[in-house]
């Protein structure tokens, strides 16, 4: 297990803000636009570097990596390559026969509304009446095509900072990578109005990122705030993977009772080394299920979240 790629990669193709999907992508003028058409471009061996910037996309690759050599994908600086599944909240103005309603127009989907400066998910309520005796929470009237909330702590919602995910769908998706490290990314805003079906990828929701079957794979040095998921890795099969000095905080589903911040499902070799958790709805940094091997967790910090902070569940 490493923490990152030392040695350099066969190819180095980009990703900018400012590129394009018609570019070769192997320098900073010819830098693809997307996260996704970079990772597409990834042969075993290469690494992508993704310049500072807001990605609204879901990225999603299979069998990425091989045994014999590191991939990498990372941000050219740690912390500014933000992956998006939100976008900005309408502005709300007060709902007429209500004391702390307010509503506004808004015609996407909406899996989840976010109160991002309190890192609060909003509990969501089946009508609008009880959003006045339940603050932090929103309801979504599709036919009328009206969103609706009552904020955390009952000040007008000028007072705080809102986005609305839109999307059902992983923030980073990779399905049997090997050798795969993903290093200085971070993830927002990706959640689900409805549980996912239990047989695919993410425990009942969307995760900012997920490995599922992963070999000799590491996430280094990631953030992942406000998803349903935190950071995840389902080893199945796999094993003798790494989560490093990441961050993960204020994620949650209310479709989701196995994940949370952290999480590391059927640990065969796997190590959750100097990571910080705070605020999940659920669990901080946890273990679930036996695998076919022993996990390790050493040197992490977690605090305030909802179900538990550290969480190991052996069977078999």
């Amino acid at each position: 297990r490493r923490a990152h790629v030392e040695e350099p990669a066969d190819i180095r193709p980009g990703v900018d803000p400012a590129g394009g999907d018609d570019r070769d992508g192997l320098s900073r003028e010819n830098a693809f636009l997307t996260v996704q058409k970079g990772v597409n471009a990834l042969q075993a061996g290469d690494m992508l570097t993704v310049g500072p910037g807001e990605y609204h996309e879901c990225v999603r690759r299979e069998k990425l990596g091989s045994a014999e050599k590191d991939t990498l994908i990372r941000a050219e600086i740690p912390g500014t390559v933000v992956l998006r599944g939100d976008v900005p909240a309408p502005g709300f103005k007060k709902t007429e026969g209500f004391n702390f309603v307010y509503d506004a127009e808004f015609d996407r989907d909406v899996h989840a509304v976010n109160e991002v400066d309190s890192l609060t998910i909003m509990e969501v309520m089946p009508t609008v009446p009880e959003l006045e005796f339940n603050p932090g929470s929103c309801s979504y009237d599709k036919e009328k095509k009206k969103l609706y909330i009552s904020t955390s702590d009952l000040q007008a919602p000028d007072r705080h900072y809102y986005t609305v995910s839109v999307t059902n769908m992983h923030g980073v998706c990779l399905v049997d990578p090997v050798r795969v490290t993903v290093e200085g990314i971070a993830a927002a805003g990706y959640n689900s109005a409805l549980p996912l079906p239990r047989n695919k990828h993410g425990f009942n929701t969307a995760w900012g990122i997920l490995l599922f079957n992963p070999r000799n794979c590491a996430v280094w040095q990631c953030f992942s705030f406000l998803n349903g998921g935190g950071i995840g890795i389902h080893t199945r099969d796999g094993g003798s993977n790494l989560i490093a000095q990441c961050q993960a905080y204020g994620n949650g589903s209310r479709h989701d009772s196995s994940g949370g911040n952290i999480l590391c499902y059927g640990p065969n070799h796997d190590e959750i080394r100097s990571c910080i958790s705070y605020l999940s709805k659920t669990q901080g940094i946890r273990f679930y299920a036996g695998g076919k091997g022993p996990g390790v967790m050493s040197h992490n910090l977690a605090w305030g979240n909802g179900y538990g902070d550290i969480w190991i569940k052996g069977t078999g």
